[in-house]
C-alpha cells in the first residue's frame, strides 16, 4: 500500500500545467473539467455486437504476468471500476448488467463517455480482454474522493469514490449471488485525483493533502479486505491534463 499512498501524494503536490481547456457538456449530467482528447479507435475495432465473446487479435495492453496474484487477462471475468469522468460509462448500478449482448449492460456500448467515443474501460472489456469481461463501471464525472473533504461543485449528486464504495459496490455486488467474482477472476481498478487537485490546489493545504490519501487508503481497505480479493490496479491521472489556478476559479 506504500507505493499506492506514494503516487497519489506526488499526485495532489504536484503543480498543474498551463493548458487551456473547455468544460465540455454532457447530456447525461455528468461532467468534469480538464482537457479531453479523444482516443484513437483500433481500425481492428469489429463492429458486430459480439466481438466481446473472442479474444481480439491486438497487441496486449501490458506485459502478462501470471502468479500467485496476477491471474492473467485470460482467466478474468469480472471488471469493477471506480473513478470520474475518465473512467465512466454512465452505467447505471439499477439497470440492465453486463451480459452477452452488452458486457458493459448499459447503456449500449460505448456509453456515454467524456471522451466523446470509447474510454479505457470501453478497450478494456472489448478489445484488450482476452476473454468474455463483464464491466461494472461506477465511475461518475465530477468524482471526488471524499466529498467531506473536497465536494463536487455539481453537488452530492455526483458520486464520489466513497459513495462508489459504500452506496454502489458494497450492497450491489460484494456479496451479491448473482455477481459470482473471485478474487481470481476479477480485475479492480481504481482511477481519482485529477478533481480533488483541480478544486483544491488553490488552498496551497498540505494537511488537506494527507487526509485525502488516507480517505483514499481506507476506501481502498474497504474493498481488499473481501474474502478472496486479489487483484487491484491503481491509475493516477496524468498532471499534465491539470489547470491553472487562475482557470480553477473561472469555472
Amino acid at each position: 500500500m506504500s507505493s499506492l499512498l506514494k503516487n497519489l501524494a506526488i499526485l495532489l503536490l504536484l503543480a498543474s500545467s498551463t493548458r487551456t481547456f473547455v468544460v465540455p457538456q454532457f447530456d447525461n449530467g455528468q461532467v468534469q473539467p480538464g482537457c479531453y482528447n479523444p482516443p484513437d479507435i483500433p481500425q481492428n475495432l469489429s463492429k458486430t455486437p459480439h466481438r466481446w465473446r473472442e479474444a481480439p487479435s491486438v497487441p496486449p495492453i501490458v506485459r502478462r504476468q501470471t502468479g500467485k496474484v496476477w491471474p492473467g487477462w485470460q482467466n478474468l471475468e469480472h471488471l469493477f471500476t471506480f473513478g470520474d469522468s475518465y473512467t465512466s460509462t454512465s452505467f447505471n448500478i439499477r439497470g440492465t448488467q453486463p451480459n452477452e449482448e452488452n458486457p458493459l449492460g448499459n447503456p449500449p456500448y460505448p456509453g456515454s463517455t467524456s471522451s466523446n467515443g470509447p474510454n479505457y474501460v470501453d478497450f478494456l472489456t472489448t478489445t484488450y480482454n482476452q476473454s468474455f469481461l463483464r464491466s461494472y463501471n461506477l465511475g461518475y464525472g465530477g468524482a471526488t474522493i471524499d466529498p467531506s473533504l473536497v465536494g463536487s461543485p455539481y453537488g452530492y449528486i455526483v458520486q464520489s469514490f466513497r459513495q462508489q464504495v459504500e452506496d454502489q459496490f458494497l450492497p450491489f455486488y460484494a456479496t451479491n449471488s448473482g455477481v459470482q467474482w473471485t478474487g481470481s477472476n476479477s480485475l479492480f481498478t481504481v482511477f481519482f485525483g485529477i478533481n480533488d487537485v483541480i478544486l483544491s490546489y488553490g488552498q496551497r493545504n498540505s494537511t488537506l493533502n494527507f487526509l485525502l490519501i488516507k480517505s483514499y487508503e481506507t476506501l481502498v481497505h474497504q474493498v481488499c479486505k473481501l474474502p478472496l480479493l486479489e487483484i487491484f490496479l491503481v491509475a493516477n491521472a496524468s498532471c499534465s491534463c491539470t489547470q491553472r489556478e487562475e482557470e480553477i476559479f473561472s469555472l
